[in-house]
């Protein structure tokens, strides 16, 4: 439960229950070797595409432990423009 205090700038503590999410390449790493934006809580249910938003924004070029393969990979997606994957679009 170290990741329900508040982490960054601005962040909110967060509570047992709330909903969230974190990357799964660097969750076990210490805090202080995570990227920004590794763990993020939404504090309402209108912040959680933001909060992805930023995720993909900061984290996904930032974070070392995320595979080449799948960075490059979500760079091809985000150049194509509009594109859809899964029931996600990327913008």
């Amino acid at each position: 439960e170290h990741h329900l205090t508040a982490g960054g700038r601005g962040a909110r503590p967060s509570h047992v229950g709330q909903v969230g999410f974190r990357c799964i390449h660097c969750k076990h790493q210490p805090r202080d070797h995570q990227a920004n934006q590794a763990v993020s809580f939404p504090s309402t249910r209108d912040n959680i595409f933001e909060s992805v938003r930023n995720f993909q924004r900061v984290h996904m070029e930032s974070c070392p432990f995320i595979p080449p393969k799948i960075k490059l990979t979500f760079q091809e997606i985000i150049q194509k423009g509009n594109h859809t994957v899964g029931s996600l679009t990327f913008r």
